[in-house]
């Protein structure tokens, strides 16, 4: 009987413990997306532990160049806040020069001997143009220039449309051409029948539609309207070779 009674008297005395641990926990701060000690937090809820030193820049860096002394690195921006092409010093990992502006995407280069920089303009339909030289990063005009108000655009105007990738043209330092979304090449060597006349390079994932020679034909046979169209451009760009 005496063990019983034993048994008794613990029985309450160890389930104290188990009903304590129990008690529910004090609700944790709220967090915010952000840096933090565990590590930069990203909106859905994810960390990343970045290697190394980090700049600060504005959202969305999607292309950067670096120049002709590998000094410095040009970044361009273009996510919801500012865009901007933002020069940093490789050594000391800070900003060196900024300049910020409107409708900007992917396409970036450089023209290595004369530090002038083109910046794709994405829906504004234009190039921006930069010189970096002596640690200055400043703004020129944009290509093509802006209309004015009722202002028609010249002949030789470069078709409007969303500024995506871009080639450069190292000999010349000027764009040779840029292509956006809808557009379309090596129309000139199957009008004219001859071997290619450039080279283009993608700056960004693309699909493309390939249509062979015979193919080509009958597609153009069949829709004058295009096939003009097709020729003109054609026409223009033997031009801009040659000049």
């Amino acid at each position: 009987m005496r063990s019983l009674a034993l048994i008794t008297l613990l029985a309450p005395l160890t389930l104290t413990p188990s009903a304590r641990a129990q008690e529910p926990k004090p609700a944790d701060k709220p967090a915010f997306a952000g840096p933090s000690e565990q590590g930069f937090l990203l909106p859905n809820g994810w960390r990343l532990t970045p290697a190394g030193k980090q700049v600060l820049l504005t959202d969305l860096p999607l292309n950067f160049l670096v120049d002709a002394d590998g000094r410095h690195a040009l970044v361009a921006t273009g996510g919801y806040n500012a865009h901007e092409l933002t020069a940093i010093d490789l050594a000391t990992h800070k900003k060196a020069a900024s300049q910020s502006t409107r409708h900007t995407w992917f396409g970036l280069a450089l023209e290595h001997s004369s530090g002038r920089l083109w910046w794709s303009g994405g829906g504004s339909s234009v190039l921006h143009n930069y010189t970096w030289k002596d640690g200055k990063l400043e703004a020129g005009s944009d290509f093509p220039p802006a209309l004015k108000p009722g202002e028609a655009a010249p002949p030789d105007a470069p078709p409007a449309g969303f500024r995506t990738g871009m080639c450069l043209d190292q000999e010349t330092g000027a764009p040779k051409g840029q292509l956006g979304a809808g557009e379309f090449f090596g129309e000139i060597a199957l009008i004219a029948e001859r071997s290619r006349t450039a080279t283009i390079t993608a700056l960004a994932p693309c699909k493309l539609l390939l249509l062979h020679k015979d193919d080509f034909k009958s597609f153009m046979d069949a829709h004058p309207d295009l096939k003009d169209a097709v020729r003109v451009a054609a026409k223009r760009r033997l031009e801009e070779l040659k000049a």
